[in-house]
Order: C-alpha cells, then sequence, then structure tokens
C-alpha cells in the first residue's frame, strides 16, 4: 500500500476518533436524572406531610413508608421546595448504615427552597427521606428531587459505534475485507442485533441473577478503585463486609465492564452492554469453530445464526441473566472444535484446546465440569485410536497448560477451600430438577429450556448429509459425533435419564450442576456446529440460500421470546442494587452478612478510635490505645488482610465470637493512622508470574509461527 492510500485509509479513522473526543470534552453528552417528585410519587406519608400546630399537629418526625431507593456511591443534588415559618430538619437515613454525607439538613424558616450536595462513600440500601417538624407554626414539603450522578452512558455509545466504523472502514479500505466476506458479516450482524434487541433500551431487563452479577461488577470496581489488581475480594458485596466472590466465581471477563463503571457509566448501561457482547462473543466463538471444523464462510455463518439466535441461550442471557454460563457458551464452541482435532484430527493443535478450556475455566465452573466429561466420554470412545496415533502426550500437554494458564485463580481458591470456604450450600438434587422431554420440542413464555427447531432441522441435514455421503471420511464422523453428542445431552437434560442412579453413584458430587437442563448448552453448541457440514457441502448459490433460511428460521422461532423480553421493564439508568446480595455463599462458616446498620467500630477498654472511614474493604481511623486492645472492624475476617499503623504492620485476627468479623490487635502506645486493606497472600505474585509468563510465552510463540508462513 503506497503512502497516498495508506492517507486515504487513516484520515476518516482518525477524523472519527477526534470529533468523539471533541463530544466527550464539550460534556454535551453527560445526562444527568431525577428522581421525582419523591414526596407525591416515590415515598408514602400516610399522614401527609403538612403539620401545623393549629390543626392539631405537634413537634417530631413526619414518618414515611414503603420502599426507598438503592443507590450507588456517588455524589447527588437533592433540591426541596417548602412553606415553613420555623426552621425545619431533613434526614437522610438508610438501612445498611452507610455514614452519608450529611445526613441531616436544616431547611430554614421562610427560604421556600434551595438544594444541597449529599455523598454517599458506599452503596446505599433503602435511602428513605424523613423531615423533623422541629420549630415554628406549620410545616408543608411540596417537592424534593433526588439528581443522581451524571453519567457517560451516550459517551460510551459513541465511542463504541466510531471504533466499529473505524474497524470496517478499515477492513474495506485495505482490501482484506472481500464482498462475500461483507455479505457474511452482515448476516451474522443482523442476528447479533435482533438477539441484543432486549438490551438495545435504556433499562435493563431483571433476570434470575441479574443483582448476582451486577453486584460482581460492583465488587470488582470497587477492588479495582482500592488498588487491587488482580481483584480477588470486593468491598461492596454483604453491606460492605467484603467478598470473596472473584475467588470462587471468575469474573475476568468484566473487568472492561468495571473500568467503565469507573468511568461513569451507569449500571443498567453496563449490564445492557454486558449482554450485547455475550452475543457478540458466542456469534465470533461459533463462526471461527465452525469453519475450522468444515470450512467455508457461509456455512459457518449459518451455524453462527443458529447458535446466537438459540432459544436456551437466549434464556440464559435475558430470562436467568447467567453471565457465567452465557460467556462460558462463547469459548465453548471453540473448545469442542480443539478437542476434536486433538483427539480425531489435528493433534498439534492441543495449545488450542489447552487455550479455550483455561477461557472456560475462568468463565463457569459447573460448565468447566460438564465439558471435562464431555473430553473424557469422547476419549474413551477413541481410546484405541488415541493411543495408535499417539495422541495422549499431546491431550496431556494441553491438561498441563491449561493448569498454568489458570493457576493463578486456582491457587487461591484452594488455600480458601481448604480453610473451609466454599458454595456446597449452593447444590441442589438434580433428580428432582430434571425437565420432561416434551418441554425440549416446545416451552411457552420466557424461560425456554428448548433445542428449537432450526437447530433440530441443521441436525436432521446433517445426519442426512452423512447418509447420503456413503463413505464416511473424517468430517463425516465429526458431523456425526456432534449430532449424537448434541441428542444424548439433550436427553440426559430430562427425567428419562437416571438421575437419582447418578446422585447415588457420585455420592452427590453431581448435584453441583444444579439443573441437568444447563445440559442444554452443550446441545446448542453442538448441533449449531453439527449444521455447518451440509451447508459447506452445497454449491454457492445454494449456500447463500442457506444462510438467509437459516437467519429467517431461527429469528421467526424465537420472535415471541424476545418480545417478551423487549416489552419488560427493568432498572432504571442512574440508579443501583442492594449492597446485600441475596445469594449466600462463599463466606467464612458460620457468619452472617449484616443487613442492616452494625456497622460501628468496636474497640476495648484503653483503645480509642476517631475519623473512621471506610471505601470499600479499606478503611482508616486515628487510633490511640492506651493499653493493650482490639479494634472490631465492619469487615469479615477473611485471611489476607493487612494492617499498618503509620507504616507500622500490626496483628490481624479473626473474631469467631463477633461474627467472623476482622479484629486489628494494638499494643500500649500505638498511636497513629491505622489503614487497614486487603492485600492476599505474597506467594499469589508467584501464581500470578507463572499464569503471565505462560500466556506471554504462548504469544510469542505464535508470532514465530506467523513469521515462518509468511
Amino acid at each position: 500500500m503506497n503512502k497516498r492510500s495508506k492517507t486515504a485509509v487513516w484520515l476518516p479513522i482518525v477524523a472519527t476518533l477526534l470529533f468523539c473526543v471533541l463530544a466527550i470534552l464539550s460534556g454535551r453528552l453527560q445526562k444527568q436524572e431525577a428522581i421525582g417528585n419523591v414526596v407525591s410519587e416515590q415515598m408514602t406519608f400516610p399522614n401527609g406531610t403538612d403539620v401545623s400546630l393549629s390543626a392539631g399537629g405537634a413537634y417530631g418526625m413526619v414518618e414515611s413508608e414503603g420502599p426507598g431507593f438503592n443507590l450507588p456511591a456517588g455524589k447527588y443534588r437533592i433540591h426541596w421546595v417548602a412553606e415553613n415559618d420555623g426552621d425545619a430538619l431533613l434526614h437522610i437515613l438508610c438501612d445498611n448504615g452507610t455514614a452519608i454525607e450529611p445526613s441531616a439538613v436544616v431547611l430554614p424558616a421562610a427560604q421556600g427552597e434551595g438544594e444541597f450536595e449529599l455523598t454517599l462513600p458506599e452503596s446505599c440500601e433503602n435511602v428513605q427521606l424523613k423531615f423533623e417538624f422541629a420549630a415554628g407554626e406549620s410545616l408543608s414539603i411540596e417537592d424534593i428531587r433526588i439528581y443522581l450522578p451524571a453519567y457517560a452512558d451516550d459517551e460510551f455509545t459513541l465511542v463504541f459505534f466510531a471504533l466499529a466504523l473505524s474497524v470496517l472502514w478499515a477492513l474495506y479500505a485495505t482490501g482484506r475485507m472481500k464482498p462475500d466476506d461483507a455479505c457474511i458479516l452482515l448476516a451474522i450482524g443482523i442476528a447479533v442485533l435482533i438477539a441484543s434487541g432486549p438490551a438495545l433500551k435504556e433499562t435493563l431487563n431483571i433476570g434470575h441473577d441479574t443483582e448476582w452479577h451486577l453486584a460482581r461488577i460492583e465488587n470488582l470496581a470497587s477492588g479495582l478503585r482500592e488498588g487491587q489488581f488482580p481483584v480477588r475480594l470486593g468491598g461492596d458485596s454483604y453491606n460492605g463486609y467484603g467478598a470473596l466472590t472473584s475467588v470462587f466465581y471468575p469474573d475476568y471477563a468484566l473487568y472492561p465492564f468495571a473500568l467503565m463503571r469507573l468511568c461513569g457509566a451507569s449500571l443498567a448501561y453496563v449490564g445492557n452492554m454486558l449482554l450485547i457482547s455475550l452475543n457478540i462473543g458466542a456469534a465470533a466463538g461459533m463462526y471461527a469453530a465452525a469453519k475450522r471444523m468444515f470450512g467455508g464462510g457461509r456455512a459457518a455463518a449459518a451455524a453462527s445464526t443458529l447458535y446466537v439466535l438459540a432459544a436456551y441461550r437466549l434464556t440464559d442471557v435475558y430470562a436467568r441473566f447467567a453471565v457465567g454460563e452465557a460467556l462460558a457458551m462463547v469459548f465453548l464452541p471453540l473448545f469442542i472444535a480443539a478437542l476434536w482435532d486433538c483427539v480425531a484430527g489435528d493433534k498439534n493443535r492441543w495449545k488450542a484446546l489447552a487455550l479455550s478450556a483455561a477461557a472456560i475455566f475462568l468463565s463457569h465452573m459447573i460448565t468447566t465440569l460438564l465439558c471435562a466429561l464431555m473430553a473424557l466420554l469422547l476419549c474413551l470412545m477413541n481410546a484405541r485410536r488415541i493411543l495408535r496415533e499417539k495422541r495422549l502426550a499431546n491431550l496431556l500437554k494441553a491438561a498441563g497448560l491449561c493448569l498454568l494458564l489458570v493457576l493463578f485463580h486456582l491457587a487461591p481458591m484452594l488455600m480458601y477451600i481448604r480453610e473451609g470456604l466454599g458454595a456446597s450450600d449452593l447444590m441442589r438434587d438434580v433428580s428432582y430438577s430434571s425437565i420432561r422431554p416434551a418441554e425440549l420440542l416446545s416451552s411457552n413464555g420466557r424461560f425456554a429450556v428448548q433445542i428449537g427447531l432450526p437447530l433440530m432441522l441443521g441436525a436432521a441435514l446433517a445426519a442426512e448429509a452423512v447418509c447420503k455421503r456413503g463413505k464416511i471420511g473424517e468430517k463425516e464422523r465429526a458431523a456425526l459425533t456432534l449430532v449424537l453428542g448434541g441428542a444424548a445431552a439433550a436427553l440426559a437434560a430430562t427425567s428419562f435419564f437416571p438421575w437419582s442412579y447418578a446422585v447415588a453413584l457420585t455420592g452427590g458430587l453431581v448435584n453441583y450442576i444444579q439443573f441437568p437442563w444447563r445440559l442444554l448448552a452443550l446441545t446448542a453448541a453442538l448441533l449449531a456446529l453439527a449444521a455447518a457440514y451440509p451447508i459447506a457441502g452445497m454449491q454457492g448459490e445454494h449456500q447463500k440460500l442457506a444462510v438467509v433460511l437459516a437467519l429467517a428460521l431461527s429469528v421467526a422461532a424465537v420472535q415471541p421470546q424476545l418480545q417478551a423480553y423487549v416489552e419488560e421493564d427493568g432498572m432504571a439508568c442512574g440508579v443501583g442494587i442492594s449492597p446485600h446480595l441475596t445469594n449466600v455463599e462463599y463466606l467464612i462458616p458460620d457468619s452472617y452478612p449484616t443487613r442492616t446498620g452494625n456497622r460501628e467500630y468496636a474497640a476495648s477498654e484503653g483503645v480509642s478510635v476517631t475519623n473512621e472511614t471506610k471505601r470499600g474493604s479499606t478503611v482508616t481511623a486515628d487510633v490511640d490505645a492506651k493499653q493493650d486492645g482490639t479494634l472490631l472492624l465492619p469487615l469479615f475476617g477473611y485471611d489476607g488482610y493487612r494492617a499498618q499503623v503509620d507504616g507500622q504492620n500490626v496483628e490481624v485476627a479473626l473474631n469467631q465470637a463477633q461474627n467472623n468479623r476482622l479484629e486489628i490487635h494494638l499494643s500500649a502506645g500505638t498511636r497513629g493512622t491505622l489503614r487497614v486493606r486487603f492485600a492476599g497472600k505474597a506467594w499469589w505474585r508467584l501464581t500470578d508470574a507463572v499464569s503471565l509468563l505462560t500466556l506471554i510465552g504462548l504469544f510469542m510463540e505464535r508470532r514465530k509461527e506467523r513469521k515462518k508462513h509468511v
């Protein structure tokens, strides 16, 4: 490419990005919503907000009823309008004991209206406004409006569009995207756009696990704000007492969304962008896997369309908001393709198998167990071939490489499991939660646990194509294995499968799966991959028609399901979630989350504490110990906290008698500024380095291989 053509390519991209920068710097894209009128529209005052001594009223609180607001940390403006001939008080309260600043404001007599700034250092649950009639003859509260912090949702939307357009333009202008590639991209893009319809609105749908996964993002943002990397413990959940969610539930794919929160995006917007990203990722993962297994971009595009619009996958994304499982489904097709290569195809692709397995492990533990079971069964079925063609060594190398890649996450998790933490309380008897076989064929409503007509037709066409072929080659064996595997996974999700015997044989370990219908994630991936086989064998024009039919049939099949999601009301931009998780998981044994108050700093006799501040899992305070004593903090005493007074380490301990809270031991004469933060273990840095160096080594080796082929 000559210099002039390079200028023609990059000039529009630079101009677009410059426009984005100028638009953001102007501040015109910032939004600030208001909650109001709080008095008449949000909160209930049984006796009204008008109080008069002449009408029999008395000095005291004007009480409110009904739910308040869950508000994230930040700065808010409150505008009030009132008629009062004596000073009155406005109290701002919350249920979880966050130190609201200010917690009370004077409404001066005869001022009429005013405004003040409210600071919430941490997330607040059930924020309530209460008025105190304290002086004068009468008080009438007419209007209270809470202006939420300005959020940058439109700025992010502009940047995302600019980046997408820039990439497309660069591919087109440099000739890397041919007309046929553009048609393929268009078909997949339409499928992703339709699948993302419920997320293209200003509210976020509330699914089964929405609060849980939004809390993971908030916890991650809290840890990053406090200087942790990688984040292991966040200080937003369980009323700020800290949660090791990141240790037991991998959230590395959520870092971009936590950074969006730190850069001013609203929680609802971040949630919607997460869902859209899951759809894009699923489409891309299936396209790459199908093209690898059967060749042909159009066949892979059809498989991608079937997968991204599969009924069960949409249930995962919207009805369940099962972010971990939906994220694992992004990498599941890549894992299946690499596993087949290592067992029956190109055995040198063991690195791809290790990478895809590691990605699934770092997405969702239960899907990891299912993939391990699938890999074991496939290897047993092909045991003779594996031994005859000396494939076992490469499979073992893939397992070892995967272990090195995930060691940085596995090591802390195993440490805490050894200390008694875990999620054994999440186990459910799978023999009682299987679905009826008829549900595989037709499920009504938004919660669809079905195979879906498009995938079944694709599997049928694949089986027919194999039969017509007569001679069974490697691709035919792959297609038939995919069809049979998908059918077996679907059957195992139903009551036909003897789950009660499986529970007995495994001593209950199989109950970690929780719901047998999770196996439909494997069904969707296996059958969508199989559908690429018959299309890959068609002529060019027939392939185009197959892609269009796959898209049309998939859309028609899930349209009622998507329509139900689109019509739902959800969480509005600018508001938050409760800082108290509904799921009690990964806690120190015999702990209980403190939902209301109980955030005091309990010092023993002879120890004084002042100027306490808490930001997530980090606490600072001025301490003065006249004698040996202790200070109890509003944090759970997870192993890994570090405490210092003016830079000098002091002892930390777990106080089992006080709900497993973190206890600081201070010797007589200790005086200064105490800082407590979660630092983890020093040896974790070694496991972090091992995983990082392994990943860098793979990247460097891949670059060398590419240079050899140039």
